[in-house]
């Protein structure tokens, strides 16, 4: 999918990459209606200019397989998000979950053809051979070292995003879980959540974990996952409406 970069010199790719990827992300939040000012100058984002990452496409895969009328292109969506599994794992389980049954096979289609023509050009153990570099690579460098922060508890939340019926909030939560649970995700990747939900508290937290810059240094990063910690609690309280629940139960037995 990134072939075409190469007509352009090794001196321009980066340049080019990252209007491709500032068009897409801005195109995105002008859809979900998130102000793109919080959303772009966030701190994950910096990861993204500065290391020239993908994360784009997972974020125009999960548009695609939210909102798309079309069975193919919500497929061609799942095929974008599993241009990095260890982000979308989850997101994709819970959108083939609330697929309708007789839609399933067709939104299968694309990623279907796509794996089975990568088998043949990258060999039928690669799937085996990038998990083992994954786990090779943990933490790898300093935006994985909150990844796995919770690990093994973290795990208890997985059944989450599975509450929802809305494929928007599912897929959100499955995001935000995935960023806490996955112990090899980075956390510039945190723009796959942040694109569909940016309030304004947004971007002082997702610098929150620098406080502990004087005394960690780079280790100050372990923190970061406090930005999707945060943003999890506050989506599940207002998706439940968990202030209204606590406050009847209060109400009653105080």
């Amino acid at each position: 999918m990134l072939a075409p970069l190469r007509l352009a010199s090794f001196q321009n790719v980066w340049a080019l990459w990252m209007l491709i990827s500032v068009t897409g992300l801005l195109l995105i939040a002008r859809q979900t209606k998130i102000n793109p000012l919080y959303f772009m100058l966030a701190f994950p984002m910096i990861g993204q200019f500065w290391l020239g990452q993908i994360d784009v496409l997972l974020c125009v895969g999960v548009f695609l397989a939210i909102n798309h009328r079309s069975s193919y292109l919500r497929g061609l969506g799942i095929l974008l998000l599993l241009v990095k599994p260890q982000i979308a794992f989850l997101a994709v389980l819970f959108l083939l979950w609330r697929e309708e049954r007789d839609q399933l096979l067709k939104v299968l289609v694309i990623p279907a053809v796509v794996f089975a023509l990568s088998l043949v050009v990258y060999g039928v153990d690669w799937p085996l051979e990038w998990f083992r570099n994954a786990q090779t690579n943990i933490p790898g460098h300093t935006w994985k070292l909150a990844s796995g922060f919770f690990w093994p508890w973290s795990l208890i939340l997985l059944p989450l995003p599975f509450l929802f019926k809305d494929r928007q909030d599912g897929t959100v939560v499955s995001l935000l879980v995935t960023s806490l649970v996955m112990p090899f995700a980075s956390l510039y990747s945190y723009i796959v959540f942040l694109i569909f939900y940016s309030p304004w508290w947004v971007l002082p937290l997702s610098y929150a974990h620098a406080i502990f810059r004087p005394w960690l240094g780079w280790e100050s990063r372990r923190f970061a996952w406090i930005l999707p910690l945060t943003i999890l609690v506050v989506y599940l309280s207002r998706r439940f409406e968990l202030k209204k629940f606590l406050i009847e139960k209060f109400q009653k037995y105080g």
